[in-house]
């Protein structure tokens, strides 16, 4: 397999009163991830235009990269990881607008 490509649903937590062990994941919004095997040893970010696309590129700084990154040198894989990012969702302010439609 060269490539991987994966939705990443948002979720509610907190459902209940107490501990907090009752969430859900919901079918929108979610992220896009598109992960492929490139021939050269590093990790490339590629940020896709969308409405939330104001995330870090620099490996350094993006969640998705950093872990990337460590997974490529701690395996010392003889391959690097080319990484498509689109964004459809920023975590609190989307939920909340989200909550009206989990009470259909």
């Amino acid at each position: 397999m060269d490539s991987i490509q994966l939705k990443s649903c948002a979720t509610v937590a907190n459902l209940s009163c107490g501990f907090d062990v009752l969430g859900l994941s919901i079918n929108e919004p979610y992220d896009e991830i598109t992960i492929s095997k490139s021939n050269d040893k590093s990790v490339k970010l590629e940020i896709l235009e969308s409405v939330y696309d104001d995330i870090p590129s620099e490996v350094e700084k993006n969640t998705g990269g950093v872990p990337a990154k460590l997974i490529l040198n701690d395996f010392k894989l003889d391959f690097g990881f080319h990484i498509k990012i689109k964004k459809a969702f920023h975590y609190v302010e989307d939920l909340v607008l989200a909550l009206p439609l989990l009470q259909e």
